[in-house]
């Protein structure tokens, strides 16, 4: 579809930090589009692009890990492994395991509980749409 023969509603917003104006896009169908129009409105306007255009966005090495760390966690589960296993072998693998009451009242155990709770929301969430277009 062509940019220029399309109407689009822009809001402007002014930032006084900021000598160009900001532009928000919404996520939605046809975004790319938008980002056009938008960019186009921009260089109408003579704001040049501050950055080129980006690859598909790619994981950061430190996201790439997280992630690693959250499906090992599933898996850990899967096995059948209760949460003081999986916090000592999978989140704290270089710390002694913990006890009764001591297990009980830590953080390791909150820690890892709610590591947990993340890992189990990106999996229902649909992670996998994420890596399969990255």
């Amino acid at each position: 579809m062509d940019v220029a023969r399309v109407r689009h509603r822009v809001l402007l917003r002014r930032n006084p930090a900021c000598r160009a104006p900001a532009f928000s896009v919404p996520v939605l169908s046809g975004a790319s589009l938008r980002l056009k129009a938008t960019q186009s409105y921009a260089a109408l306007l003579g704001f040049a692009a501050s950055e080129k255009a980006r690859a598909p966005y790619q994981l950061t090495a430190y996201r790439q890990r997280r992630l690693i760390q959250l499906l090992a966690l599933l898996d850990a589960q899967a096995a059948g492994l209760f949460l003081r296993q999986i916090a000592f072998t999978v989140v704290f693998p270089r710390n002694q395991p913990l006890v009764g009451a001591v297990w009980k009242g830590s953080g390791e155990r909150r820690h890892a509980h709610r590591l947990l709770g993340e890992a189990q929301r990106m999996c229902r969430h649909g992670y996998r749409t994420l890596l399969e277009k990255g």
